[in-house]
């Protein structure tokens, strides 16, 4: 069975390492990495309150833009905004700023949703039934809420 634990920070890898040597001591994991591209979308926003929320709203639908309610990065309090769509490179999101600029939208910009970063896991590939039940039930910080759960269903984001 495989099991593994959800992204660890670089900071924790090494005490969550030491959490699982208490449960499985003879050390049957990886450290398991994989690169994390960032992310850019198109945004329209912060808008003050309902009022702007519901102008801008009518505004976008009249232009037949698509949208979702989006908490933007960095922003305080009246942080939220319209997304018109996530990109996987910074060009790619200017390509669809200048779209949508040709379409009428004067208000949006371009933001970083997500830093480039590398994902660190811990990763257990062929875990008898005895280790698997031991790792289950390791509960540390380190490893996050999740804990070691089967390879492929750790938190949103991991594949």
């Amino acid at each position: 069975m495989c099991l593994e634990s959800e992204s660890i920070a670089a900071e924790s890898i090494d005490a969550a390492e030491q959490a699982l040597v208490g449960a499985v001591p003879e050390r049957g994991w990886i450290r398991a990495s994989r690169e994390v591209p960032a992310q850019y979308a198109v945004v329209i926003g912060p808008l003050a309150g309902r009022e702007a929320q519901q102008k801008k709203s009518e505004e976008l639908k009249r232009l037949r833009v698509n949208f979702e309610a989006l908490a933007l990065p960095g922003e305080r309090d009246s942080g939220i905004g319209y997304s018109l769509g996530a990109h996987p490179t910074l060009e790619a999101a200017q390509a669809a700023l200048d779209g949508y600029a040709r379409r009428g939208v004067r208000s949006a910009r371009v933001v970083q949703l997500r830093a480039a970063s590398t994902e660190q896991r811990l990763r257990f590939e062929n875990a008898t039934p005895d280790q698997a039940a031991a790792l289950r039930g390791v509960k540390a910080p380190a490893l996050g809420a999740q804990g070691m759960q089967p390879c492929g269903s750790a938190a949103p984001g991991a594949r």
